[in-house]
């Protein structure tokens, strides 16, 4: 056990004695006198051996210990010491005058999307500004300036970085290496036990072996991925753990895996890590991560969490159910594995044996070749959210797949207000053997409202929602039945939601 860790705040190295395991990120900061960082969106570089990259978070969504090893900017070191870096630039134009919280704002949200390379869409793009673009009437000018910065990167990443090094000073054009998205270092998370000053221990083993051992020797431990969710329910007279420990560092549970067959997702990979990797082949999981948050919370967020939580209006839910998602389970006793769409009651609340834990998430291919691979010709997949009454986020989604001409498996699953994620296997079944189109529909949208019927208790709301799913089940047909239409005139502003983003004009 060591009482002290390491981390790069500012581009100065500062090591951290006896602080409680519990401390945040935004605790430090404040410790420091950082008190307007403190509160803001901050840059952090943690340790990553597949896709090292710059991302905002919340100093109060991070353990301060999660970011050992880690390197850490607060918007104002970054537009002082790096004026010439194009995400500052983008973000010191006359729309950011006058408000230098919201300059700040802007330049960390500028950093996060010079370093993902899965911005294509336009759609993507606004989801990354929304935050943003909700308390400004000067939305066009942000968003100008954010295609900026994401064509920047692409040239950067084709070896162009920086296209203008006359804007750069000498201390920068020195740690070109440190910016550049191609020479960013690839290390993975180190292992840590560390006890703080009242005798805690945090753990973070490197392997499920470690795990299991660590969890026989500390029973009661908290258990934790990212540690979002207990950092958010904290309170001052929040009785505390005597023992936590991370999966941060477990290889398994941080990784994405490829195989002709699936997707296997570890635990404690992040929202926008799933966004990032497979946006391409699941679209669809781009969609639905803009109801999870913002693009901060997205980064700290993992799917594990999102899991467990089993929050019935999380749009992620209903599209793994339809997705056929498996997860994977572990506990002393073994390892087991299941469907994910058995892994919830009537209620809504995970049926996780006590000790068990989950470390991975299966979906099976969607591109061309694993469909063919099943035997599926063709394969309909949609997901639709809704905001209702009270801030509640309702999801309908639905995926058909064809041998040939006909339906041979279907999804319909939903979650809401008053809804656990759920799927409705009655109106499923009388979806297989037909065409799928309008005409076949009836007798599933029988299934579907008395199926609705029995699930919904809460009277007052009930008709709405179940109307609502029966809408949007009907809007994922139309949709998939009518041809497409040649687009009319767009608005540069105002853009489909496949509209790829263009490269600058030479």
């Amino acid at each position: 056990m060591q009482s002290w860790f390491t981390l790069e705040l500012n581009g100065e190295s500062q090591r951290l004695e006896g602080l409680a395991i519990s401390a945040s990120l935004r605790d430090f900061l404040q410790a420091q006198n950082f008190a307007e960082a403190a509160d803001e969106t901050v840059v952090a570089l943690l340790p990553s051996e597949t896709s090292p990259r710059f991302q905002c978070i919340r100093p109060s969504h991070i353990f301060l210990n999660s970011l050992d090893h880690a390197r850490v900017w607060t918007s104002e070191a970054l537009i002082d010491q790096f004026p010439g870096h194009p995400a500052v630039q983008a973000a010191l134009t006359p729309l950011m005058e006058g408000c230098p919280r919201r300059q700040r704002e802007i330049v960390a949200t500028f950093f996060d999307l010079f370093y993902r390379d899965d911005i294509k869409t336009h759609a993507q793009l606004d989801d990354a500004l929304a935050h943003l673009a909700s308390s400004t009437t000067q939305t066009d000018a942000l968003r100008d300036a954010a295609l900026r910065v994401v064509r920047e990167a692409e040239a950067a990443r084709g070896g162009n970085f920086p296209a203008d090094r006359s804007a750069l000073r000498p201390n920068e054009l020195d740690s070109l290496e440190m910016w550049d998205p191609a020479k960013l270092p690839r290390e993975p998370m180190r292992g840590l036990s560390y006890v703080d000053g009242e005798k805690r221990r945090m753990h973070r083993p490197e392997t499920l072996i470690d795990l299991l051992k660590l969890r026989r020797e500390y029973p009661g431990s908290y258990t934790y991925a990212s540690g979002l969710s207990f950092l958010s329910e904290l309170r001052a007279d929040h009785e505390l753990p005597l023992s936590m420990i991370s999966l941060e560092a477990i290889r398994d549970c941080r990784m994405m895996h490829e195989t002709a067959e699936a997707w296997e997702i570890g635990t404690a990979v992040t929202l926008s890590e799933i966004s990032n990797q497979l946006y391409q082949e699941y679209p669809e999981l781009a969609k639905a991560l803009t109801y999870c948050g913002t693009t901060a919370e997205r980064n700290r967020a993992t799917l594990g969490g999102t899991i467990l939580q089993a929050w019935a209006g999380s749009p992620l839910i209903p599209l793994l159910l339809s997705l056929n998602a498996r997860i994977s389970l572990l506990s002393e006793t073994g390892q087991r594995n299941a469907p994910l769409s058995q892994f919830y009651d009537e209620a809504g609340r995970c049926l996780l044996i006590e000790g068990e834990l989950i470390t991975k998430l299966t979906l099976p291919r969607n591109d061309p070749d694993g469909l063919q691979r099943r035997g599926v010709t063709k394969k309909e997949l949609g997901v639709y959210s809704v905001k209702t009454t009270g801030n509640h986020i309702l999801t309908g989604a639905f995926a058909f797949e064809y041998q040939n001409t006909v339906i041979s498996k279907a999804w319909i699953t939903y979650s809401g207000a008053d809804l656990p994620p759920v799927r409705a296997r009655e109106a499923e079944a009388a979806l297989v053997g037909t065409d799928g189109k309008q005409a076949a529909l009836y007798e599933c949208l029988t299934q579907l409202n008395e199926t609705l019927c029995s699930q919904i208790s809460n009277e007052s709301i009930g008709a709405f929602q179940k109307q609502l799913i029966i809408t949007l089940l009907q809007k994922f047909v139309s949709e998939n039945e009518t041809a497409s239409e040649p687009p009319g005139e767009q608005s540069p502003y105002h853009l489909p939601d496949n509209a790829t983003i263009e490269p600058a004009a030479p």
